[in-house]
């Protein structure tokens, strides 16, 4: 489907991306967007914005946020980390994160169970297991490890990021709905409207200093971590790294990132940049015309997966924010459970999304390539 703008237009749809990225931040201002949070508004915009034409669907904008400007939002959100309560409290998120993973390969296989597959069905069912465990990576490595066509796997990686898309909504909308949310346990941690919050009692770098100091800082880790996951060719190593380097640098020089309060509003800012990358790229068209059941398959196993968190978080006191993160980092991966942690105004639970959403990318393609070769 051709859209209004050219993919190749580049200004013109970076500051489209820009524009959706900032009429979101503003809408979550108003009593309806306090509701439903910026995130959700950003990705349901570029999703309507793409599906009547005007954004298209794929462009190297969408890449570079999603390659370059995220891995780097990672050490931004990290700067301010509290070590004493991600360690004493991430464990939560990891068995939030369990649960999901059970519930995926449950789900996975009611859907092989109870849809009208066709004799290609066992390799998708495995595809779609490693995606909603690890990412679209896992994905494409499982559908090759099984011999599956570039026509399959195109469809599927569209029908399988539609769906995660619009589950990425309900779980940003979900802490809003008070009937869902009043049945489970609440983190402590205050939330106030709006950016990070900023200790007035703390020194501060000016404002110009302290962005070139986020935006340097920022860059060398991405630098090292990256070329580390080129040397060691394994696909998350970087964003591991990154993470463990950012928190050991915040670590080792507290009082010096203390005053890179600057980070957090940065990174806020990219966060959204993302959200709205993520809407564009779902395209409804192309997974229609590929017909229904690849929706099913991926429908049914998030719509267990959620069903079986709910239920594990509720038997084991996960609180709605651990449940909702470690179903994110599940099912969309890190960078999106990183941002849902910032968006909800949990920070202390940045680093267990990563770590849980690296996790699944060391795994999905794994237990993909098993329930495959099972099936």
């Amino acid at each position: 489907m051709d859209s209004l703008i050219n993919p190749e237009d580049t200004w013109t749809l970076w500051a489209a991306i820009v524009a959706i990225a900032t009429f979101a931040l503003w809408a979550e201002k108003t009593h309806i967007g306090q509701k439903v949070s910026a995130a959700v508004i950003a990705i349901l915009l570029a999703l309507t914005l793409t599906n009547v034409g005007i954004l298209p669907a794929e462009s190297n904008i969408y890449t570079f946020i999603w390659t370059n400007a995220i891995p780097m939002t990672i050490p931004m959100l990290l700067f301010q980390a509290n070590i004493a309560r991600i360690f004493k409290e991430s464990g939560r998120v990891l068995v939030a994160f369990l649960i999901g993973g059970i519930g995926t390969v449950v789900g996975a296989l009611l859907a092989y169970a109870s849809l009208p597959l066709d004799e290609s069905a066992a390799g998708l069912v495995g595809a779609v297991t490693a995606a909603y465990i690890g990412g679209t990576l896992n994905f494409v490595a499982t559908a090759n490890s099984v011999g599956l066509d570039s026509a399959k796997i195109a469809a599927g990686i569209a029908a399988a990021n539609l769906v995660v898309v619009l589950y990425l909504v309900v779980l940003f909308t979900l802490p809003s709905i008070r009937h869902f949310s009043s049945r489970f346990n609440r983190s402590p941690e205050p939330k106030a409207n709006g950016q990070p919050n900023l200790k007035p009692e703390i020194e501060q770098f000016d404002t110009v200093m302290g962005i070139s100091y986020t935006v340097l800082i920022s860059s060398i880790i991405c630098m090292l971590g990256f070329g580390l996951e080129a040397i060691i060719e394994f696909p998350g190593t970087a964003i591991l790294a990154v993470t463990f380097l950012s928190v050991a640098a915040a670590s080792a020089f507290p009082s010096f990132f203390r005053k890179l309060t600057i980070s957090a509003y940065i990174g806020t800012a990219i966060l959204h940049l993302f959200f709205a990358a993520i809407g564009a790229s779902a395209s409804i068209h192309e997974v229609v015309a590929f017909g229904p059941v690849l929706l099913a398959l991926c429908a049914i196993s998030l719509a267990v997966h959620f069903t079986f968190l709910s239920v594990g978080a509720k038997l084991t006191g996960i609180t709605l924010d651990e449940m909702l993160i470690g179903s994110n980092a599940c099912a969309a991966g890190a960078p999106t459970a990183a941002a849902m942690a910032a968006s909800l105004r949990v920070p202390h639970l940045v680093l267990p999304a990563i770590l849980c959403g690296t996790l699944g990318y060391a795994v999905g393609t794994f237990v993909g390539v098993l329930i495959a070769g099972i099936l």
